[in-house]
């Protein structure tokens, strides 16, 4: 609801800029990385068996929370206003209830293991971890890159 504040942009410019750039392929490396890691090195300590569900589960619980991240335009904390659009906000959590229910009452479907609540709990704290990478990321670009985002009732 706030984007029509923003100042227009030349349109010679980018729509990724290097700032942008930087964020996406960080967060990509990143979730990359720990995906990769847990199918070969099994940091979240799952059984042999459920090794392919775990990274599946993973890569897919993963993306929710990226895009989570990528509700704002610009270098703004993903947490303002993360309630404001209750639609997207249920469109994740029912993406996650469907990762859930496709592994565990349709293990035929994707050839899944059933996972436990510990499992599934491990997974998402693993995965949460991409929104304190990307507002790490967010805060470093800001006070690094020149241009600071403020911050104020009607920025959200």
């Amino acid at each position: 609801k706030n984007v029509m504040s923003y100042k227009p942009v030349q349109r010679s410019e980018n729509l990724l800029n290097g700032k942008m750039l930087l964020k996406i392929l960080a967060t990509g490396i990143f979730i990359t990385a720990v995906v990769i890691g847990q199918y070969l090195f099994n940091f979240l300590g799952v059984s042999v068996n459920q090794i392919s569900t775990v990274t599946f589960a993973t890569f897919v619980i993963f993306q929710l929370f990226n895009a989570i991240n990528c509700r704002k335009v610009r270098f703004e904390s993903s947490f303002k206003g993360i309630f404001d659009n209750k639609f997207f906000m249920v469109i994740c959590v029912l993406t996650f209830i469907l990762q859930i229910i496709i592994t565990e009452w349709l293990p035929w479907l994707f050839k899944t293991e059933p996972l436990n609540f510990l499992i599934w709990l491990k997974i998402t704290l693993t995965c949460s971890s991409v929104l304190i990478i990307s507002e790490l990321i967010k805060l470093i670009v800001n006070s690094w890159g020149g241009k600071r985002v403020k911050y104020d009732k009607n920025n959200r």
